[in-house]
Protein backbone atom coordinates (compact mmCIF):
# COMPACT_ATOMS: atom_id res chain seq x y z
CA UNK A 1 0.00 0.00 0.00
CA UNK A 2 1.71 3.25 -1.00
CA UNK A 3 0.21 6.07 0.82
CA UNK A 4 0.36 10.00 -0.68
CA UNK A 5 1.71 12.77 1.34
CA UNK A 6 -1.61 13.48 2.75
CA UNK A 7 -2.08 9.95 4.17
CA UNK A 8 1.31 10.35 5.46
CA UNK A 9 0.86 13.81 7.27
CA UNK A 10 -2.29 12.14 8.52
CA UNK A 11 -1.18 9.18 10.00
CA UNK A 12 2.09 11.66 11.23
CA UNK A 13 -0.64 13.58 12.91
CA UNK A 14 -2.54 10.50 14.56
CA UNK A 15 0.75 8.98 15.62
CA UNK A 16 1.62 12.19 17.43
CA UNK A 17 -1.73 12.59 19.01
CA UNK A 18 -1.81 8.85 20.19
CA UNK A 19 1.82 8.06 22.02
CA UNK A 20 3.08 10.05 25.15
CA UNK A 21 7.18 9.12 23.91
CA UNK A 22 8.67 10.89 20.71
CA UNK A 23 10.31 7.40 20.57
CA UNK A 24 7.33 5.04 20.45
CA UNK A 25 6.12 7.60 17.37
CA UNK A 26 9.33 7.68 16.13
CA UNK A 27 9.26 3.22 15.77
CA UNK A 28 5.79 3.48 14.28
CA UNK A 29 6.87 5.73 11.66
CA UNK A 30 9.66 3.71 10.53
CA UNK A 31 7.20 0.51 10.40
CA UNK A 32 5.14 2.86 8.38
CA UNK A 33 7.93 3.47 5.80
CA UNK A 34 9.29 -0.14 5.85
CA UNK A 35 6.41 -1.61 4.79
CA UNK A 36 5.54 0.61 1.97
CA UNK A 37 9.35 -0.42 0.93
CA UNK A 38 8.75 -3.89 1.02
CA UNK A 39 5.51 -3.64 -0.89
CA UNK A 40 7.24 -1.81 -3.65
CA UNK A 41 10.17 -4.45 -3.72
CA UNK A 42 7.64 -7.16 -3.58
CA UNK A 43 6.43 -5.46 -6.70
CA UNK A 44 9.94 -4.84 -8.96
CA UNK A 45 10.46 -8.71 -7.83
CA UNK A 46 7.60 -9.81 -9.22
CA UNK A 47 7.34 -7.41 -12.35
CA UNK A 48 11.20 -9.21 -13.19
CA UNK A 49 9.95 -12.62 -12.59
CA UNK A 50 7.31 -12.38 -15.48
CA UNK A 51 9.88 -10.22 -17.40
CA UNK A 52 12.50 -13.67 -17.10
CA UNK A 53 9.65 -16.02 -17.93
CA UNK A 54 8.58 -14.23 -20.96
CA UNK A 55 12.31 -13.99 -21.93
CA UNK A 56 12.85 -17.69 -21.56
CA UNK A 57 9.41 -17.95 -23.00
CA UNK A 58 10.70 -16.21 -26.40
CA UNK A 59 14.06 -17.52 -26.73
CA UNK A 60 12.71 -21.26 -26.01
CA UNK A 61 10.05 -20.19 -29.66
CA UNK A 62 12.98 -18.83 -30.99
CA UNK A 63 15.47 -21.96 -30.62
CA UNK A 64 12.46 -24.78 -31.57
CA UNK A 65 11.78 -22.31 -34.66
CA UNK A 66 15.45 -22.24 -35.52
CA UNK A 67 15.12 -25.80 -35.27
CA UNK A 68 12.58 -26.58 -37.30
CA UNK A 69 13.87 -24.82 -39.93
CA UNK A 70 16.45 -27.37 -40.87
Amino acid sequence: MIMNEKEKDRVWEELVKSSDKRLGVVRKERGVRSRERVGWRKELVNDLKLLVMVEVVGCGLFVIIEVLKY
